[in-house]
């Protein structure tokens, strides 16, 4: 009993490191199919070791796509998954049982082909995963593609019961559309990411960062070198080409240079719209006038001038250091609940890339640098963890544009060195 509890123990140790590591590598990674089926892998293993582990519909899909396979001829129908295939069911064994899955608006079946070649075991009596490509080599955790067979894949619901979200929202989280009937002024600010700056006659050869100075380099790109995703790799380099142009290269000035800009974009571009259509947007500034936004916009203390409405207030120190840390997250950081602004900035996707290409000293370095640019700004919008922009009545808070005192609008912070806004 005792040399159980500790192989129990051992495998649940060695599942919790994995998906550590998962969690530890970039989104493009782990937003991957063969990566997302060993996390999905991990919690079924895992919630198998305290009770009898879950054979509803989606998971003997998982089971199909994750599992080691093994003929059927001659098989011993002890160790298939969920048991050997029936002559009463034509060309498919459907199996009969409900689902017990949780996001099913219906009971429905899973559908394995009777003629089929190979099926799901466990051999030996134990549970083993398809081979589980891991090291140096490849940025996350996730398990080998077969370039000769074709795993199966998680149907949509499937997906949904183990994640919790659509297959299209992993990786962009969806946002309809503003109604044609919108008030003229207001700017869609729910695309799927952000613009990425550009250059509109301002100077751009100016690095307003100096880590090489310091002896801070950038380190190799992570690159999944696996074989077997070769053909993935190129459908990614286009998209990889865009973001390289946007960091240029291995300059670290330049690059944290440019994530700055774009995140003094991307704050303007995520500023809310009323919450009426037919209102005008909380922002002032036209959609060119919000792509030139540059650092004097924050130091401008005629908030009129950005702002149709809002609600303000002189931070205190630690309002406005922890403002920064949800907007530059330090090196160790936990995302979680709904977030809203941040998965669609381009900022913060390269912060985090960043992150990836460099060691901790200097990733604190370079958020050192970053905080004395931060607290140079005369104004910020009061981000919190799960979001850039808050527009809920704050008691705390004052209006100077007039509106009804409660009405909605963006919650902004007032550097704590500073003085009251002008509005005018």
């Amino acid at each position: 009993m005792s040399f159980i509890r500790s192989l129990r123990n051992f495998r649940a140790q060695a599942i919790q490191f994995v998906l550590q590591w998962q969690a530890e590598g970039e989104g493009r990674f782990r937003a991957r199919s063969s990566a997302l089926m060993l996390t999905a892998a991990a919690v079924w293993l895992l919630n198998g070791l305290h009770s009898s582990p879950d054979q509803g519909s989606s998971s003997k899909q998982l089971m199909a796509a994750v599992l080691p396979h093994i003929a059927v001829e001659g098989a011993d129908a002890d160790v298939l998954a969920y048991g050997a295939p029936r002559d009463d069911d034509g060309d498919l064994d459907e199996e009969e049982a409900e689902s017990t899955d949780d996001y099913d608006d219906q009971p429905h079946r899973t559908r394995q082909r009777r003629d089929a070649v190979t099926r799901a075991a466990f051999p030996y009596g134990l549970v083993f995963l398809r081979r589980i490509r891991l090291g140096p080599n490849y940025p996350v955790p996730r398990l080998t593609k077969s370039k000769d067979v074709a795993m199966p894949e998680l149907s949509p619901t499937a997906f949904k019961y183990f994640f919790g979200v659509d297959i299209k929202d992993i990786v962009d989280v969806f946002f309809p559309t503003v109604p044609q009937s919108a008030h003229p002024s207001r700017l869609p600010n729910k695309s799927r990411r952000t613009v990425a700056y550009h250059n509109w006659g301002q100077d751009m050869t100016t690095k307003v960062f100096d880590l090489t100075a310091r002896g801070s380099r950038l380190l190799t790109p992570p690159r999944d070198y696996g074989s077997d995703v070769e053909e993935e790799e190129e459908e990614e380099e286009e998209e990889e080409h865009r973001e390289n142009d946007i960091l240029h290269g291995n300059d670290i000035d330049e690059v944290l240079t440019n994530i700055w800009r774009q995140f003094l974009l991307d704050v303007t571009m995520k500023v809310p719209n009323s919450k009426r259509a037919i209102d005008p947007s909380h922002c002032v500034l036209t959609q060119g006038e919000r792509t030139m936004v540059n650092e004097e916009t924050y130091k401008n203390r005629n908030l009129a001038e950005y702002f149709r409405d809002c609600q303000w207030k002189i931070a205190v120190r630690e309002e406005w250091n922890r403002t920064f840390d949800h907007l530059f997250p330090a090196w160790v950081f936990t995302l979680a609940g709904t977030i809203q602004n941040y998965p669609n900035m381009l900022y913060y996707k390269f912060w985090l890339a960043f992150k990836g290409r460099v060691d901790e000293g200097t990733y604190k370095v370079a958020r050192r640098q970053l905080k004395k640019r931060f607290n140079n700004l005369y104004w910020m919008a009061a981000a919190k963890s799960d979001r850039v922009w808050s527009t809920q009545f704050n008691k705390n808070m004052v209006k100077s544009s007039g509106f009804e005192r409660k009405a909605a609008s963006p919650q902004v912070l007032i550097n704590p060195n500073e003085a009251d806004p002008q509005w005018a």
